[in-house]
C-alpha cells in the first residue's frame, strides 16, 4: 500500500542507532586573580624615567632646531660672500683688461704705442763670452781663513 501524501517521513528512526553519550560541560572555576600592589615609590619612579625621557627627546628637537637655524644662516652668508666674490673677480678682470690698461696708459701717464722712430739698435764690438764665478762656501772660506793665518 502506497501513500501519496505530503508528509514527511522520519526515516532516521528505522535506523539503527547507537546511544549517544551527551557530553556534559564543567564549569571550572576561574583561579582568583592575586591583585598585584605597585607601590606609590615605584609608580613615582615610572613617572619621573618617564618624564624625564620625554623632556630630554624635547630637548634634542630644540638644540637640533637651533643648529639647523644656524645652519641656514651661514648657507645664507656663504651664499652672499660668493656672489660679492664672483661680482669682485669680473671687476677685477675688467680693469686688468689689456683695452683698459692701454687706456689708462695713454689717458692719464700720457704714453703712447710703440714707433720705428722709437726703436734704436744697439751693435756690440766685442764676442759673446761667459764668465763662471767662484761661490765663496764654508768650507772655503775657513780654508782660507787658516791660510792666511800661516802666511
Amino acid at each position: 500500500m502506497q501513500h501519496n501524501s505530503n508528509l514527511a517521513y522520519d526515516y532516521g528512526r528505522f535506523e539503527e542507532t547507537s546511544v549517544k553519550k551527551q557530553q556534559q560541560i564543567e564549569k571550572v572555576p576561574k583561579p582568583k586573580r592575586v591583585a598585584k600592589r605597585v607601590s606609590v615609590a615605584r609608580a613615582c619612579a615610572y613617572m619621573l624615567v618617564a618624564m624625564s625621557m620625554i623632556s630630554l627627546l624635547l630637548y634634542g628637537r630644540a638644540q637640533q632646531a637651533e643648529v639647523d637655524k644656524e645652519y641656514k644662516k651661514l648657507t645664507a652668508q656663504i651664499n652672499e660672500v660668493k656672489s660679492d666674490n664672483a661680482r669682485l673677480q669680473m671687476q677685477l678682470e675688467s680693469k686688468l683688461s689689456l683695452n683698459n690698461i692701454e687706456q689708462i696708459a695713454e689717458e692719464q701717464l700720457g704714453l703712447t704705442k710703440l714707433d720705428q722712430s722709437q726703436v734704436e739698435y744697439i751693435s756690440f764690438n766685442t764676442a759673446d763670452k761667459a764668465e763662471v764665478l767662484k761661490q765663496k762656501t764654508l768650507w772655503s772660506s775657513i780654508s782660507n781663513w787658516f791660510q792666511g793665518l800661516f802666511n
